[in-house]
């Protein structure tokens, strides 16, 4: 049984190797031919699910067209889900059956009559073992493919503070919005019964630079010009502190790990500081030291790195070894370094520099060394989920596009899209399923473009009386959140 076993994965990871070289006409070189006798269909579904589900979404779409006696299984759509999902690094909504029945249904029949369609087949759906995978496959697929987007204005929430609105974010499950202002208060809304309404109200001494939620949505960490981080628990739809968490300056940003059991402050007192929730409490367990302001601090996918970048013009880089941080690397740029941001995968980092440049880092045998630079770039930049495009404002009322190619032993970056504002660009950020992605600009407007057909293509143009300051995807792709000024809009994506 064992041999069996090793010679049915040897036969098959031949086919799959030599399929990856084959590219989009391999069907008509003589291919299936070829591997016509290794039928997948002989070996145990265990031992298909383990293959394919470390297959990426590229590789098993490969495989279906190299082998036709395939596509029933890749074409079952769970273990093309499965790896798509696994491919974009997204985390299923707890409950998911239920808020497909309470949320997306409806949207789906009234988004087309294709997301009607796609409805009627998840019914049928809804017990599979893999059905969170299935639904954001699906309604991924039906985004990009809905060549034009009519994104309907469902909740304005104007003046809702009294000063400039800092940060705008959802919550995993996609039914709260929290916003942080200048104002020194912090406000949740909450998706009730179709309406979005305000629930939950937190003040601060100060100005409130960042709020954002905890990756199982069960806490909120919000930032603040009064020296404090605060830690607040979701309990019965009320706020509950939980910890208090003291800077010597500002609070410019706080970020919950990917596990939720770390946090990271990072303030103008010249130090980013790592928490960890233990035995009940907020314990500090490391501090990280620079000679300047600490603009930027974010955890890798996999929580084990923490990169933190400063104006002292470096980036150093922690890393978690059998319970205890540890300083990794220091990466010295010639400039002021704006912000910092790992690729999904973990192996390659971005820095945006005050001179207007991205370099881009690689690990290599346990070094960083840099990759690629791109000029002419502002404000922050942005890996898609499956790390293949780059997203960077430029200083120039663009954005542009940027694709990861390998031919022979090149490997780099290229242009690939331009997305065009008629002023400075302030912010990029790409939806959950890496398909789409939203720019918003000093000219009162966002964009959103879309991967279709192999192409980045604008998709709608929402518009503002002022500049757009942010925006961004709730964890489904189905609301998108804008703000400016002291406004935040709330818009449902349909198509149409």
């Amino acid at each position: 049984m064992v041999n069996w076993c090793y010679n049915a994965v040897a036969s098959l990871y031949d086919v799959f190797a030599t399929s990856l070289t084959a590219g989009p006409d391999s069907e008509k070189s003589g291919h299936p031919q070829k591997f016509a006798g290794k039928n997948i269909t002989s070996l145990p579904s265990e031992l298909v699910i383990k293959i394919l589900i470390n297959l990426d979404i590229r590789d098993v779409s490969v495989c279906r067209r190299v082998n036709r006696r395939w596509r029933a299984i890749v074409d079952g759509n769970h273990l093309q889900a499965i790896s798509f999902s696994r491919c974009h690094y997204h985390q299923p909504v707890p409950q998911t059956v239920e808020y497909y029945r309470e949320f997306t249904r409806g949207w789906l029949a009234e988004f087309s009559d294709e997301g009607r369609e796609l409805a009627e087949k998840l019914d049928e759906l809804v017990k599979h073992i893999n059905f969170s995978e299935i639904l954001f496959f699906s309604v991924a697929e039906l985004l990009a493919n809905t060549k034009l987007l009519t994104c309907q204005e469902v909740c304005t929430l104007n003046h809702y503070h009294n000063q400039w609105v800092k940060s705008a974010s959802f919550s995993p499950d996609g039914c709260r919005l929290v916003t942080a202002s200048t104002d020194k208060t912090v406000k949740i809304c909450e998706l009730v019964a179709g309406q979005w309404e305000e629930k939950v109200m937190i003040r601060h001494s100060r100005g409130v630079r960042n709020a954002s939620f905890s990756p199982d949505g069960s806490r909120l960490v919000t930032a603040s010009e009064d020296h404090t981080a605060k830690i607040w628990r979701l309990v019965a739809g009320q706020c509950q502190k939980e910890a208090t968490l003291q800077h010597a300056g500002v609070v410019i940003n706080a970020r919950f790990s990917p596990d939720g059991r770390h946090l990271a402050t990072a303030s103008d007192d010249h130090t980013v500081i790592i928490w960890e929730f233990v035995a009940g409490q907020w314990q500090e367990k490391a501090i990280i030291e620079h000679l300047s302001y600490v603009v930027d601090a974010i955890f890798s996918p996999d929580g084990r790195h923490l990169a933190t970048a400063s104006c002292d013009h470096t980036v150093k880089i922690w890393r978690l070894v059998d319970g205890k941080w540890q300083e990794k690397a220091i990466i010295r740029h010639a400039a002021r370094v704006n912000s910092v941001s790992f690729s999904p995968d973990g192996r390659q980092l971005a820095t945006n520099c005050a001179d207007n440049t991205i370099k881009i880092w690689g690990l290599v045998d346990g070094k960083w060394q840099e990759k690629a630079t791109i000029h002419r770039c502002v404000n922050n930049v942005g890996f898609s989920p499956d790390g293949r495009h780059l997203v960077t404002p430029s200083g120039d009322h663009t954005a542009k596009i940027w694709e990861f190619v390998a031919v022979g032993r090149w490997r780099g970056w290229r242009e690939k899209a331009i997305v065009r504002h008629n002023e400075w660009v302030n912010s990029v950020s790409f939806s959950p399923d890496g398909r789409h992605l939203v720019s918003t600009s000093f000219d009162g407007t966002a964009k959103i473009c879309g991967f279709v057909d192999g192409e980045w293509q604008e998709k709608a143009t929402i518009r503002h009386s002022y500049m757009v300051e942010n925006a961004r995807f709730s964890p489904d792709g189905r609301y998108l959140v804008t703000f400016s000024r002291n406004t935040a809009k709330i818009w449902l994506l349909k198509g149409g």
